[in-house]
């Protein structure tokens, strides 16, 4: 049952639309007793990408967050949000306000130039700490900004096999599923179009290194995840057909790509990314179910 607008919208208000346990920009709203027919708003928390998962069951696997502790992190976050915000109106006229947004944007466009150059002049390890202060810039963010900071992922996802790992991918995760959510208002179809067509792209490139040469599940896991967010965000701006077309053919290259006679270690490859196909129009932005067989060759014979 699909939560009532009013009710949604009152969640990502009390939030100020950010997750309570990160404190960075909310995704997904969350039930938290895992009833999608208890739509209460006191049963309700709006969460990051990372935590969502952290919050879900998943075969195989305990649970990491429990009801209590999300209830106890969204009431003391709630309560920080009204007194940001009590601050907020004591100190700022309307004219002040938007003169403080201009100046952020510009401070953030400039911000953004120095940390996509430190970036590639950093070690792999410190990379998604770097992606994690890109994340923080999105509250004040120009059109400019957007423009080059999809720009900036796509020529990392294509860097992939040679700096990629499970802590970058899931940096890259968060940015794009959140920022792609944001397309600016100013942007027409055709530039709406261009924008999801890179991250479809980003998405490509980091499953194909992911499967082909790093060997790594987690990483094409959240690399697929990119494809989902990709969908349900252009249900918002009405291109809904066309990228799942997209999704879909990129899905089929892959495919394609690991149907490979003499690899014959690409058979889980192969099991994965068809279970994330057929997730695609399905729920939430979290991990599909797998098997048991299948989960334990991820998490542990990977590792071993």
């Amino acid at each position: 049952m699909a939560i009532p607008k009013k009710t949604a919208d009152e969640v990502m208000y009390k939030s100020d639309r950010k997750c309570p346990m990160c404190k960075k920009l909310g995704h997904q709203i969350h039930h938290i007793d895992d009833n999608n027919c208890n739509n209460d708003i006191h049963n309700l928390i709006y969460l990051c990408v990372v935590h969502h998962n952290e919050a879900h069951t998943k075969s195989y696997q305990a649970r990491k967050l429990s009801e209590g502790l999300l209830k106890k992190y969204r009431e003391v976050h709630y309560q920080e949000v009204i007194e940001i915000r009590e601050n907020r109106r004591r100190e700022m006229t309307g004219e002040d306000e938007l003169m403080v947004i201009s100046i952020m944007k510009a401070d953030n466009l400039k911000k953004f130039e120095v940390l996509r150059k430190k970036f590639w002049e950093t070690s792999i390890a410190q990379r998604p700490k770097i992606l994690a202060d890109i994340y923080d810039l999105k509250e004040y963010m120009s059109e400019k900004l957007f423009g080059d900071l999809f720009k900036f992922l796509l020529r990392v996802s294509e860097s992939s096999r040679r700096i990629m790992n499970e802590e970058l991918s899931s940096s890259l995760l968060s940015l794009v599923s959140e920022y792609i959510f944001e397309i600016p208002q100013g942007y027409g179809k055709t530039e709406k179009n261009e924008v999801f067509q890179k991250t479809i792209a980003i998405g490509f490139n980091t499953t194909y290194d992911s499967f082909i040469y790093l060997k790594n599940y987690k990483c094409a896991m959240n690399a697929m995840l990119i494809f989902k967010a990709v969908y349900s965000a252009s249900s918002r701006f009405e291109l809904h057909s066309e990228i799942a077309t997209s999704i879909l053919r990129m899905y089929t290259d892959l495919e394609n790509a690991l149907q490979r006679p003499e690899r014959t270690d690409l058979g889980p490859s192969l099991d994965l990314l068809n279970i994330f196909r057929d997730d695609l129009y399905n729920g939430p932005l979290i991990y599909p179910e797998i098997s048991q067989e299948l989960y334990e060759h991820i998490y542990i014979k990977q590792f071993n």
